[in-house]
């Protein structure tokens, strides 16, 4: 059993860290679109400098991915990782549920609010399983993205997210600039 104390950083930080995952295939495919001119160079900046929702960075690069003309399902986040940037959104939908324990409330003037005010059980080695798979997938998801679209060798497309059964272990993805 783990200290009740201790699910609530782990939890933050693994979706920080899908946050950050998400923000980094943004950058990756917006520089792929802009490759071809078909996205103005300030697009991805104001999102990715104001929001911490993971269900909209989820949503701006499923965007990007259809942009490029990946062949499906490369096209888009795969369904496995869809589910779990759902679920960490209801979890977590600002970004500040596991961040503070305090939140200001709703615009009727109700100061600082709990983050998390109602209590649940969690079956927290799963969901960190889950989180973890997740996070894996996005980091490792951005090597060749911009290489290998469709639309410049449409033999040899390279997904820019990793689908179900992929290896997520291995060397780090180069950066992309």
């Amino acid at each position: 059993m783990h200290p009740p104390c201790l699910p609530v950083p782990i939890y933050y930080n693994y979706r920080h860290a899908i946050e950050l995952a998400l923000k980094s295939c943004i950058r990756t495919a917006a520089n792929c679109l802009r490759r071809g001119v078909r996205l103005p160079d300030d697009q991805p900046d104001k999102l990715l400098n104001t929001s911490h929702a993971v269900h909209g960075l989820a949503d701006r690069l499923n965007q990007y991915l259809g942009q490029l003309h990946l062949d499906p399902p490369n096209d888009r986040i795969d369904d496995i990782t869809q589910a779990t940037l759902d679920w960490l959104h209801q979890l977590d939908n600002k970004g500040q549920a596991f961040r503070y324990s305090r939140v200001k409330g709703s615009k009727g003037g109700d100061g600082l609010v709990r983050a998390r005010p109602h209590q649940q059980n969690i079956d927290f080695d799963a969901d960190i399983r889950r989180l973890h798979t997740a996070a894996r997938k996005l980091y490792g998801g951005t090597a060749d993205t911009c290489t290998r679209t469709r639309t410049s060798k449409p033999s040899t497309t390279q997904r820019c997210v990793p689908q179900p059964g992929d290896r997520a272990a291995g060397p780090r993805p180069p950066r992309l600039a």
